[in-house]
């Protein structure tokens, strides 16, 4: 598409055995639908011999490696992908993804929403800090500690539209390339920072780069749903925190990006979206896939 823009895509993963699986389905979904001019940056600590990183490389020939060790001093779950700007792309804009997303259709929609923004990005599904009380005072505890000033707006989150204080979903997201330097040499020390609040589930690396955003004033949009579709947003069953979806799900005709979190999320989405299950069915190691621990996803406080 001429739009005088280009997009490349990060990933970064660390040798965690459980992500095998996710990588070969990240492999086989997105050869499809990268844009043939996008280069995929791909930062690990793995062998280059690992099975599943040369699956993935073998896949998507236009890509660029980087042997990172993982973040010493770091505490999260998901420390490593911090690791995905600590890239050098040439692309105007980079298309940070988490491992657990499935292109449904080609990228080339991405350029529709391309404004001039530096950042497109979603509000986390939920509030994490549900008191206005209790979450003003973690907030300032936070922000104090990063040296930072309280951004002084509030937003409506995803899943029930609660308004609160900012928290950006780290998942998927479009940063400018000119704020790489920028985001590689501070999200990590701010996460740092952050992590002194994980037992209010705040989100260390979300919280960071959410500041980032607000104080390095980075012209922020929106990301559309499309583009970071959650099923537990749109599909939960029955009041939070019930993390079980709703019988008969149908994933949205736009949707894009199917971020979906969870392995068993996944497998009830493929039972009632046809095209899902046509699309999946048949790889030899979904098996892995399913039989993935759920506390894996759990943040270790």
């Amino acid at each position: 598409m001429a739009t005088g823009k280009s997009i490349d895509i990060s990933i970064a993963f660390d040798e965690s055995p459980y992500l095998n699986p996710q990588i070969k389905l990240f492999a086989d979904t997105m050869k499809e639908q990268i844009l043939e001019e996008s280069v995929l940056h791909v930062v690990t600590n793995r062998d280059v011999k690992d099975e599943s990183l040369v699956y993935l490389l073998n896949r998507i020939p236009n890509h660029e490696v980087y042997f990172k060790e993982t973040f010493q001093g770091l505490i999260s779950r998901c420390k490593y992908l911090i690791h995905s700007v600590d890239v050098d792309s040439d692309a105007d804009y980079l298309l940070k993804m988490d491992l657990d997303v499935i292109p449904l259709k080609s990228l080339d929609s991405l350029y529709e929403i391309l404004d001039g923004s530096d950042v497109y990005i979603q509000m986390e599904n939920r509030r994490v800090i549900p008191d206005d009380v209790m979450e003003k005072r973690i907030w300032r505890q936070v922000y104090k500690a990063m040296e930072f000033k309280v951004p002084d707006i509030k937003m409506s989150y995803v899943e029930n539209t609660e308004i609160g204080f900012p928290l950006f979903n780290t998942g998927v997201f479009l940063l400018r390339t000119s704020k790489l330097k920028q985001a590689s040499e501070n999200w990590s020390k701010l996460t740092k920072v952050c992590e002194n609040w994980i037992q209010f589930n705040l989100h260390p690396n979300e919280a960071a780069l959410t500041a980032m955003i607000f104080n390095y004033h980075w012209k922020l949009n929106m990301l559309p749903k499309r583009f970071n579709f959650n099923p537990i947003s749109t599909f939960r069953k029955g009041e939070f925190p019930s993390t079980e979806l709703k019988e008969d799900c149908k994933i949205p005709e736009d949707t894009v990006l199917l971020h979906y979190h969870k392995a068993k999320w996944l497998r009830h989405l493929m039972r009632y979206n046809k095209g899902l299950d046509d699309k999946l069915k048949g790889l030899n190691y979904l098996e892995s896939l399913w039989n993935t621990p759920e506390e894996v996803y759990r943040e270790k406080v």
